[in-house]
């Protein structure tokens, strides 16, 4: 855009790690999502988009499924400008047969 290069700077989204606690138990959202305590999970969080490429993390999780791994895929999110992407993505996990392995739960 006609920027010079030395005037620009990138902020990379960041994270407070202190919010984050891996000793937690996970065992009740497991319950509430209806994952098993031994599968494994993919987790993915962010805005829906088609950029973003959670259609890409479809196709795999019915690859994974498919050859009998135990996984589930959550997808943490909205769509917050084009409503049409999401639409497409519940239907793509819809059409694969995939609803209670690929958990599309909104915004959290």
């Amino acid at each position: 855009a006609g920027i010079s290069s030395d005037k620009l700077t990138t902020i990379a989204t960041g994270f407070d790690p202190a919010r984050f606690h891996p000793g937690l138990d996970a065992s009740p959202l497991r319950k509430e999502l209806g994952i098993p305590a031994g599968a494994q999970v993919v987790l993915n969080v962010g805005m829906i988009r088609s950029d973003k490429g959670q259609r890409f993390l479809v196709e795999a999780a019915e690859e994974l499924i498919r050859r009998g791994h135990d996984c589930y895929f959550v997808i943490v999110g909205r769509a917050a400008a084009n409503r049409d992407v999401e639409v497409r993505l519940r239907e793509q996990v819809r059409k694969a047969g995939l609803e209670s392995r690929v958990l599309l739960t909104g915004y959290r």
